[in-house]
């Protein structure tokens, strides 16, 4: 091999351990949510071949990797692991507060820098706001013609959007 060769190799193994030694450690959430969830399976007899049977198929290779690759970098780049949120919900930190979202629950909640915090929960008719303390600060209801009416926390109307307006600020 020639000498050209090899400084390329060289040079390309040098620049690959670069790239994956950002100081990107992280926490590697998905890897102990799969390991705890791995110890909910009974006995330690029951424990311990779920534990092979996740390793042979290789679960927890899988968790490894995704954890590596793309969870770690964000929790790099941004402060923030999508898997640290407990039951689905994915944490965003932003510089007004954070925001945090629950696919599962249907759910986004804002909570600004002060502390105060507001839930918006989405339901088939509509959407209801509450408060940090649970209590209904606002609800909105989809009406037939596809608009959407607003109303306060004592049922008042405050106001609506067509479908139109709503296609327009979406976009």
């Amino acid at each position: 091999m020639s000498r050209r060769w090899f400084q390329i190799i060289a040079l390309t193994v040098i620049a690959g351990l670069m790239i994956m030694s950002v100081g990107c450690y992280g926490s590697f959430e998905l890897t102990k949510k799969v390991h705890k969830w791995n110890g909910t399976f009974g006995n330690k007899w029951v424990v311990e071949i779920g534990f092979l049977v996740l390793n042979i198929v290789p679960v927890y290779g899988i968790a490894a990797t995704i954890d590596a690759l793309i969870l770690n970098s964000l929790e790099f780049w941004t402060g923030s692991n999508p898997a640290m949120a407990e039951n689905g919900a994915t944490a965003v930190e932003t510089e007004n507060g954070s925001i945090v979202v629950n696919a599962a629950g249907n759910t986004v909640t804002f909570t600004d820098k002060a502390g105060v915090s507001m839930t918006v929960e989405v339901t088939a008719e509509g959407a209801i706001v509450r408060s940090a303390d649970g209590a209904i600060v606002a609800r909105s209801a989809k009406n037939a013609d596809g608009s959407v009416s607003v109303y306060d926390s004592n049922g008042s109307y405050l106001g609506s959007m067509s479908r139109d307006q709503i296609a327009a600020a979406v976009r």
